[in-house]
């Protein structure tokens, strides 16, 4: 799993480089830093047994060997074929059943990459390879029992048969131990045969004999090496496997450096080193195992406060403030630790701009700006999806063809843009293309025709706009491979709304769109204000509550009204304490807690405000899910649950 990571992240800064040369095909450092991503996925893939790994990035590795050396120039077809390549080499470390689909993927590949060799350039490599590729080097040191004559051991036919294996070294000694036989020997074999084979010839003398595969590299075509252990021929004691491993090292790397490319330049988009910002890699699940571990300490420290307060334990109520004050800052710190930078995903952005462009045939830049930003990895994960949705949007109905932008006085290629900054508790994300913009004509005439909407609806801008985040609705008259400004919004602003964001839409008509994500910083832990209806307790996000008013009679419009007067303004309201049949009899007037969400208000009718509440948000069970107004739970101190009230629905539910 460490190698699948590590090599995960490698070709991710892999594609950072190669996205780079193909704007700057010239630049040395890039193909340098392309070269050393192969050559160390290579080598890693060769430890565990990779072998289409190994074959696939060593036949990459010497294409841009050729590019290097200036005997190929980078074209769009070399780029092409080496994102082809970096994609099958991810599914190719998560291919266990070999894949038939993926294994012909490899060999049409590999057919691609051969055209750009010369036959007689791929049988050199071919014999190369025979020589010292795919022979593993092994180096066995060989002390018999004084009794192994008496055994009936045939060593001849044990050496013969070691020879046949492939290439072979032995060197006698002298053994000066009395309590073994006199002579033992340092045997070196180079062979493309498994291990067991010289497990199975060694069967009968396996006690005696230690193996250690030195090398995946034929060793013994080096003179370097052969040196080496002619040195230390005239030593009487074998030489130890550590000090074989420890020359085979550096020969290996004098062998790297001749083969592969020269220094690695400083500036390489993949390799930026910096002591300040040393970092560990630590499991996801250990982070959300941390995270419950604080969700915990945050209820227990909510039911101390609660029984000090309750019970009256003056003495103890200073060190309850004083774990609160640890808690907040424990809570403040594992957040910090579980937020990643947008960053993180910007090499999926650009190559979905990419390929997308590419397949459509139009020219996009692609441009971000603070993608520093840093959000919960949990909204990280679940963010590409709706992301990409939107971006693919843009370019398929939203940035014209070169043609139509020339007769608008356009560049002939389209801008998007992607950008991201904090505000307060939230991060805004905003995918901003430079297109054909959204006619507010055509979406109304669709609404109308779908009955979404009536003729005689006054809609502002912003909800004409929202009416593409309708189920089913598009404006798009004929369906395209890639996307259709609409369809599927539905499920973007589903997903977002799962992360308890928001979605924005403003656009000029021929001018472009932006389409603003508007997310939390975290979907675990919320400040909320905790109510409570009859024997239930609820909870609402604090950012989503405009102001708390009490209920007067004179305030309900008229019997059986479903709206309120506040402040001579008619607001919907909802009774919690009908909504959800609550028996219990009402002692003190009803309150009213007034929510503003996108523009709108509702207020919702509690019996009682308590006050403000941490609530450790939890997902509802198989029971409750379906429950409408709920996005979750949160287990409260004494034991109750406190339900987690969906804003967004209840002021939809008035729309």
């Amino acid at each position: 799993q460490k190698f699948i990571d590590e090599a995960s992240e490698l070709l991710e800064a892999f594609e950072i480089d190669l996205l780079a040369l193909e704007k700057k095909p010239n630049e040395k450092f890039l193909t340098e830093g392309i070269l050393r991503t192969m050559h160390t996925l290579k080598g890693s893939g060769s430890m565990f047994g990779e072998d289409r790994i190994v074959k696939i990035t060593h036949k990459t590795e010497s294409l841009y060997i050729k590019i290097q050396k200036n005997k190929l120039q980078v074209n769009d077809k070399i780029i092409s074929l080496t994102f082809s390549v970096s994609d099958l080499i991810l599914k190719l470390l998560n291919d266990e059943n070999k894949d038939k689909r993926i294994n012909d993927e490899y060999l049409r590949i590999t057919d691609e990459l051969n055209e750009f060799f010369s036959d007689e350039e791929l049988t050199d490599k071919t014999e190369i390879h025979k020589k010292t590729k795919g022979f593993n080097l092994y180096y066995i040191s060989f002390i018999p029992d004084a009794d192994i004559e008496e055994r009936g051991v045939n060593l001849t036919k044990i050496f013969t048969q070691l020879n046949k294996t492939g290439q072979t070294l032995i060197i006698s000694k002298n053994n000066k131990n009395q309590d073994t036989y006199p002579i033992c020997w340092e045997i070196y074999v180079a062979t493309d045969k498994d291990i067991e084979i010289i497990e199975e010839i060694l069967t009968f003398v396996d006690l005696e004999c230690e193996i250690t595969e030195i090398s995946e590299i034929n060793l013994l075509l080096n003179k370097n090496f052969t040196d080496f252990i002619k040195k230390h021929k005239d030593n009487s004691e074998l030489i130890s496997p550590d000090e074989i491993l420890k020359h085979a090292k550096e020969v290996e790397t004098q062998i790297e450096e001749k083969e592969n490319a020269k220094e690695t330049n400083t500036n390489s988009y993949s390799q930026v080193s910096n002591s300040d910002k040393a970092t560990i890699r630590v499991q996801a699940s250990k982070l959300d195992d941390l995270m419950k571990r604080v969700s915990e300490l945050i209820t227990l420290k909510s039911e101390i406060k609660l029984t000090t307060k309750l019970k009256g334990y003056n003495e103890i109520t200073e060190l309850a403030e004083k774990l609160e004050k640890v808690t907040d800052q424990l809570r403040n710190d594992v957040f910090e630790v579980r937020l990643v930078a947008l960053d993180s995903i910007r090499v999926n952005v650009e190559r979905l701009i990419r390929d997308t462009a590419i397949k459509l045939e139009k020219e996009v830049q692609f441009t971000s700006e603070g993608l520093h930003t840093e959000l919960d990895k949990t909204i990280i994960d679940k963010l590409p999806a709706p992301l990409m949705h939107i971006i693919r949007n843009s370019i398929d109905h939203g940035i014209e063809n070169a043609q139509v932008r020339s007769k608008r006085n356009k560049p002939a290629h389209g801008n998007i843009k992607l950008k991201a900054f904090r505000s307060g508790s939230h991060v805004h994300i905003q995918i901003t293309d430079d297109g054909n913009g959204i006619d507010k004509e055509k979406i109304l005439q669709k609404a109308i025709e779908k009955r979404i909407i009536k003729p005689d609806d006054k809609l502002s801008d912003k909800e004409i706009y929202n009416l593409i985040l309708e189920s089913g609705f598009t404006t798009t008259e004929t369906l395209s491979s890639v996307s259709g400004r609409g369809v599927g919004m539905d499920v973007v602003k589903s997903e977002i709304n799962k992360l308890r964001g928001d979605i924005e839409i403003t656009s000029k008509f021929g001018i472009g769109t932006t389409i603003t994500l508007k997310l939390p910083l975290s979907v675990s832990i919320v400040d909320t204000l905790l109510l409570q209806t009859g024997k239930m307790f609820f909870s609402v996000p604090m950012e989503d509550i405009d102001r708390c008013e009490i209920i007067e009679e004179e305030n309900i419009n008229k019997e059986g009204s479903k709206f309120l007067i506040f402040k001579e303004e008619l607001l919907p309201f909802l009774s919690l304490r009908k909504l959800f049949k609550i028996k219990e009899k009402l002692k003190e007037p009803e309150k009213s807690v007034i929510i503003k969400k996108e523009g709108k208000s509702i207020a919702i009718i509690v019996d009682y405000i308590i006050g403000e509440y941490q609530a450790v948000v939890k997902p509802l069970g198989k029971t409750q899910e379906d429950k409408d107004f709920l996005s979750g739970g949160s287990l409260m101190p004494d034991g109750n649950i406190a339900y987690i009230l969906d804003s967004d629905k209840l002021v939809e539910f008035y729309k």
